[in-house]
């Protein structure tokens, strides 16, 4: 089984992982249901992601084009009852199936050398502003932050990993990034 390394990842995609609900005997709907939500993240976070891979246990199984972030609670899947508890203050998309080219240049594929040993995060991103970016392989050795916003006295770090914002901490909540202070 042919790897995917970050350098074939040319486009703003998003692997979500669907390891727990992936079955072989899912329908299309049920798996575009699954994959498209609801995810623990800032809807900010995500807005770059073009597609998203489909991925259990490592593999590709879906190719999807994202039309927009939403909401977990504007989803209304078809296949999965809504619960606004769970669904409160996740995310999800709108989208379809990628044109045939693009999913063949994934769809059985392995991810798995995309991760690091213990990356347990559904939802990593990978945007093609970061490939020209140097990162340390390890989470565990400090990072200079995307960003620093200053609101109201207090400072806010944009990881320069996931992109997630988060308060003044060491550690990116996200993915555990250690960020340079």
């Amino acid at each position: 089984m042919e790897a995917i390394k970050r350098e074939d990842l040319t486009e703003n995609i998003a692997i979500i992982k669907i390891n727990k609900s992936y079955n072989d005997g899912l329908s299309a709907l049920e798996l575009y249901d699954i994959t498209r939500g609801c995810w623990k993240r800032k809807l900010e976070s995500v807005q770059k992601a073009e597609y998203v891979l489909a991925v259990s246990f490592g593999i590709v199984k879906e190719v999807y084009k994202v039309d927009r972030w939403v909401p977990a609670y504007e989803l209304n899947r078809e296949t999965i009852p809504f619960d606004a508890e769970l669904e409160k203050g996740r995310i999800g998309f709108f989208g379809s199936v990628a044109d045939e080219s693009f999913r063949q240049k994934y769809i059985g594929r392995d991810v798995n050398g995309l991760y690091k040993r213990g990356e347990a995060n559904p939802v990593k991103l990978f945007l093609k502003e970061d490939i020209c970016k140097v990162l340390p392989e390890d989470i565990n050795i400090p990072a200079n932050p995307e960003k620093v916003i200053v609101k109201a006295d207090q400072r806010h770090i944009v990881c320069p990993r996931c992109h997630n914002t988060f308060a003044d901490a060491p550690r990116c909540p996200e993915c555990g990034q250690l960020i340079k202070v």
